[in-house]
């Protein structure tokens, strides 16, 4: 989303989860100073986003991962992993419920095993996966005058 942007600004750029982001914004020596003596601003744009709609989303995400995500009031979020049978890690996620959906925020890990994961075991529950990242990007604003 912010690509044009940093390439019009000639800020460099590496790839994660098939997203360009900024290596660093102006050095990283400074910015390092400034996360840890002011406050600072992290480009979480290879971040992934998806969308669970259905009246059974809660329920069918509480059962695909790790933490109660069951019990989420609107507004509220925690953090969890998607594990397989045998407990490999597949994604580090945070999960946040909303009145209409919830959001799932797929930090670390492969994205589209998440994905597909998830789409393949709905079965005969009432939700829909999306992945709304897309037009989306996540800053971080960090540091301790944050």
């Amino acid at each position: 989303m912010l690509t044009t942007f940093y390439k019009s600004e000639q800020i460099p750029l590496t790839e994660a989860f098939g997203r360009e982001y900024p290596v660093y914004f102006v050095h990283p020596l400074a910015e390092y100073r400034a996360l840890t003596g002011f406050c600072g601003v992290i480009d979480l744009t290879h971040w992934r986003i998806l969308r669970a709609t259905g009246r059974d989303r809660a329920r069918f995400l509480n059962a695909m991962v790790t933490n109660d995500v069951g019990l989420l009031e609107p507004s509220r979020g925690c953090h969890a992993m998607m594990t397989t049978a045998k407990g490999k890690i597949v994604s580090e996620l945070f999960v946040f419920a909303r009145k209409d959906d919830s959001l799932v925020v797929v930090s670390q890990g492969d994205f589209e095993e998440t994905l597909g994961a998830l789409r393949q075991h709905i079965v005969a529950d009432d939700v829909v996966i999306d992945d709304i990242s897309a037009g989306q990007a996540i800053l971080a604003v960090e540091g301790p005058k944050a």
